[in-house]
């Protein structure tokens, strides 16, 4: 797992394979102040495989969540981008986004059995995708966000959702891909499951 409190930071061609919590955890703690809210975190070209699916389990592979949550959002400028998530049979979740301004989801190729919804927001704003590619033939995917009403989520805080379903029917094969032949098998296997 990667946690992230830092700001002006680039993740690209990472390899996440098999995390019991969230891939990429960004969690600043707000009430012991011992470190700043992450700022301009651009995520790209990355490869998420059966994250998110053990005990220290998530709402979302890519997890924003200040402890504690806050009524207004204290994260901001997030971008999450050409990369391959493979959601493994427990993954909940493409991205959890509590009190997160301006995150923008584009040019991803999301494998997944599941239909429940692909993002969890909490007390967020403008958050955005496009141009995003779900592969899922076990079910559909009727909603692809939900409202988290956790105390202390508000639905009437989080505004600006621009998430269409048109945001997640683009046709394109993952634009990365494992090179190492031991974790290869294992993308192949899933990659399999969901065609």
């Amino acid at each position: 797992m990667l946690i992230l409190v830092l700001f002006h930071l680039d993740v690209r061609q990472s390899l996440f394979n098999r995390t019991s919590g969230s891939a990429v955890l960004i969690q600043p703690s707000l009430y012991w102040h011992e470190g700043p809210s992450a700022r301009n975190v651009t995520l790209t070209e990355n490869i998420y495989l059966n994250c998110n699916e053990g005990l220290g389990q998530n709402k979302g592979i890519i997890t924003v969540l200040p402890n504690p949550t806050q009524l207004i959002p204290v994260i901001d400028d997030i971008q999450i981008e050409s990369s391959t998530f493979l959601f493994g049979i427990y993954s909940q979740g493409l991205l959890e986004s509590n009190n997160a301004n301006n995150v923008f989801i584009n040019g991803n190729y999301i494998a997944t059995n599941g239909s429940t919804p692909l993002i969890s927001l909490c007390n967020c704003r403008n958050i955005s995708a496009n141009n995003n590619c779900v592969v899922n033939n076990q079910s559909k995917i009727d909603q692809y966000y939900t409202y988290d009403e956790t105390h202390p989520c508000q639905m009437n805080l989080t505004r600006l959702i621009d998430l269409p379903p048109s945001a997640f029917n683009s046709s394109f094969p993952p634009p990365v891909l494992v090179t190492d032949s031991s974790i290869q098998k294992d993308m192949n296997s899933l990659l399999t499951k969901n065609q």
